[in-house]
């Protein structure tokens, strides 16, 4: 009779409660590196918190949190009065996957949206490493795709995607596209149940088309390649069924769609999928107008060393996983097709924009997890040297048998023999050891990270303040980042946000930033919010001009006021719009929507770019880039002995700028008073910046190479020019955080 085995054999002989043990270990820790900046937060509420809730993180959460809100308000209508005003867009429809769950979580707990918001996204982030378990399970043992699954939870720019208060899709971006090739690699190698996987594998690209709302197309194009892959080994398998199967269905939901939807599904898919990749892609202007993704920070191509410390926390380890990925697709090649899309998107996309970097943190994971699962079946069967079983096996792993077999050939996790335990626990542990040595670079790197909110709490302060003064049909001119955050907190429209921003609309959110005569700039905003880009394009269609002299005659009508436009139209040849009685009622037309200017601090860092827009000249397809650096805090003195320590100085007798060890030669000095009042001091007439400060604050801004010190936004955001008032009257402000003007309609 045998002994009764101890709990400790027991457990050993139990190996999916190990992989049980390891998943949810995997899920805790990545958890814990996304949810660990809250203390942070905590100790910074009047940054991070409004009105006791907690802010986003990124600049597009807004929008999935304010359909979310109209879900449960029921007030998901089919036209979206909020966004792109004045043509307010159809919803989505069906209402985005993210908001939904949203919404419904908020009616079974209770918990408010934006705290929701907070912790969802790192949820979802931690949850969704474990679909790289599927395919990483059919290429290796229970080792190596636990440790493939941690690489995925911890790589820090996937942190940084599904951190908390990140309420984006990124959170199932990548782990849904993963899963479907889990499935589909399930269907390929499975001698039974072949349409279950296959079912689940379609499963999970609606899903994922359904969660993407905005790229549903990017699904079906990612599992393409797979499901070809797939076919091709069920019928070197012999299986000629499944091909003609998916081919007629494939076939039968295209010939469906066409007919009820016709043509437009496809040709917008087109349209999409173009536009993403030239917004992402392209680094000059692929037309009339720039491209708005040269002024996004996760659009930049990111160097080699970056990626690697971006993607596997750091550049050597990323070589590692580089190494393994390339020894797995020698062994199995078929794993490479099946691959395939997330090779182009996450290692030759990154070169091209960083943020498509997420989708090579799986592959990261399955790179190490084939090294980890190598070291681990060579410690573990004893035989010919590494090299020698290189080159007899090819380094292929066993595939699954075909028929039902035993499985414990392949993952090295069958019944131990007598005398075996020793050397299996010595391999399992030494392969975790180094697999955890390939993620401590990952992990140091994630856990010292804090992710603060898109937008400061002073700011959004800013924008309950603007639902508070302002009607509720009013149109807030604000920049485009903060579009979302707007119709969340103020409940106004907006002109442009995170989706509607492409270059023509750009270039005009910013003209009246960059004018210099406010008349002209209160003319624009009141015209454009009334008429939009598809009266600018009647109007250029009328007269058949083209974007660079369409834009000439904007401001040249819109500058002549309303009893010179009729005048300026004869001197300019021009030919009155289809169905307007006059020029003046077309370009001066009574606003249908009261309109508000919001500036805030976020410009002050950002002119480069948006003057940059608003100077732009379709003729030449380029605008002016300005030099206009804030600096605080900055001390003025006439006397050396009277500098303060750390703060930048000017010498007034001299003009000189002291920053640190450099000195600036100024050209001129602005100084505002405590009264308000504006000084100039004139030094080196043409050589050198000119530095405005406002004594009060402390606060100055450098500025050289283009004329953005006489801009409508620094006349009213930090000079708080009272010249302008005549067409704008400031309704509130926290001086140098917000200001909001209202945006007064010409006098006749």
């Amino acid at each position: 009779m045998s002994p009764l085995p101890t709990p400790m054999a027991a457990l050993y002989r139990s190996p999916r409660l190990w992989v049980v043990v390891g998943l949810a270990a995997v899920i805790a820790l990545g958890l814990w590196v996304r949810l660990a900046p809250y203390s942070a937060w905590t100790r910074h509420r009047d940054r991070c918190f409004v009105q006791g809730e907690p802010l986003p993180t990124t600049f597009d959460a807004p929008y999935y949190m304010r359909l979310a809100r109209d879900v449960v308000e029921g007030t998901y209508e089919a036209r979206d009065p909020l966004r792109g005003v004045p043509d307010s867009p159809a919803r989505p429809r069906p209402v985005p996957l993210l908001s939904l769950l949203t919404a419904g979580l908020h009616k079974l707990s209770g918990v408010s949206i934006p705290w929701l918001s907070l912790a969802l996204p790192a949820a979802l982030g931690a949850l969704s490493a474990l679909c790289l378990y599927v395919p990483a399970r059919a290429l290796m043992g229970p080792p190596g795709a636990v440790i493939a699954c941690a690489t995925l939870a911890l790589s820090p720019f996937f942190v940084h995607r599904t951190n908390l208060g990140r309420l984006d899709t990124d959170s199932l971006n990548v782990g849904l596209p993963v899963l479907v090739v889990g499935c589909l690699m399930g269907f390929a190698n499975a001698p039974r149940r072949a349409g279950l996987w296959l079912v689940s594998a379609v499963a999970a690209v609606g899903l994922h088309a359904w969660w993407w709302d905005q790229s549903p197309q990017t699904p079906f194009l990612l599992a393409a390649v797979p499901l070809a892959t797939a076919l091709v080994k069920r019928r070197r398998m012999g299986d000629r069924k499944s091909l003609w199967v998916v081919s007629a269905l494939v076939f039968c939901a295209a010939v469906a769609l066409f007919a009820f939807k016709g043509p437009a599904p496809f040709v917008d898919a087109w349209h999409r999928a173009r536009g993403q990749l030239t917004y992402m892609l392209a680094k000059q202007a692929p037309g009339d107008f720039p491209n708005i993704g040269l002024s996004i920070s996760e659009q930049v191509r990111p160097s080699l060393e970056e990626f690697g410390r971006t993607v596997a926390g750091h550049a050597a380890v990323l070589v590692v996983a580089l190494v393994g990925l390339g020894w797995l697709f020698i062994g199995q090649p078929s794993a490479f097709f099946f691959f395939a899309s997330l090779v182009v998107l996450g290692f030759a996309g990154s070169f091209f924009a960083q943020r498509l970097a997420v989708f090579a943190a799986p592959l990261v994971g399955l790179g190490l997890g084939w090294i980890v699962d190598r070291m681990h079946r060579r410690l573990e069967t004893p035989g010919p040297s590494f090299w020698e079983r290189f080159r007899r096996e090819g380094a292929r792993r066993p595939r699954l048998p075909r028929h039902g077999g035993d499985r414990s050939a392949s993952s090295g996790m069958g019944p131990p023999s007598a005398g075996s335990s020793a050397r299996r626990w010595f391999s399992a542990a030494a392969a975790f050891m180094v697999g955890t040595l390939f993620l401590l670079p990952a992990f140091f790197r994630t856990a010292k990270a804090v992710r603060w909110p898109s937008e400061s709490a002073p700011v959004v302060q800013g924008m309950v303040e603007a639902s508070r003064r302002t009607p509720e049909n009013a149109v807030l001119w604000a920049w485009w980042d903060h579009g979302y955050h707007l119709q969340y907190w103020a409940r106004r429209g907006t002109i442009a946000d995170g989706e509607i921003h492409g270059g023509e609309l750009v270039v005009s959110l910013a003209v009246p930033l960059a004018a210099t005569d406010e008349n002209f700039a209160a003319n624009f905003m009141i015209f454009f919010s009334t008429q939009g880009l598809s009266g600018i394009r009647e109007f250029s269609q009328a007269n058949g001009l083209s974007a660079a002299h369409t834009m000439k005659a904007l401001k040249a009508m819109l500058s002549a006021g309303p009893d010179g436009c009729d005048e300026k139209a004869r001197q300019l040849g021009l030919t009155r719009v289809p169905g307007e009685k006059s020029w003046s009622a077309f370009f001066y037309p009574d606003p249908l929507r009261p309109v508000y200017l919001f500036l805030d601090q976020l410009l002050l860092n950002t002119a480069y770019w948006w003057y940059w827009f608003g100077t732009w000249d379709p003729e030449i397809r380029d605008g002016i880039h300005p030099a206009y650096r804030p600096v605080y805090p900055v001390v003025l003195w006439d006397d050396p002995t009277r500098r303060v320590p750390g703060a930048a100085g000017v010498h007034l007798q001299r003009g000189e700028l002291h920053l640190g060890d450099r000195h600036v030669l100024l050209a001129s000095l602005g100084v505002v008073g405590p009264d308000g009042t504006r000084t100039v001091w004139r030094y080196r007439d043409g050589l050198g910046p000119h530095l405005d400060v406002h004594q009060a604050a402390s606060l100055g801004v450098l500025m050289d190479g283009a004329p953005i010190g006489h801009s409508v936004f620094h006349r009213l955001f930090f000079l708080n020019d009272t010249s302008a008032e005549g067409r704008f009257r400031r309704i509130a402000q926290k001086p140098f955080v917000y200001q909001l003007w209202e945006v007064l309609p010409i006098r006749r």
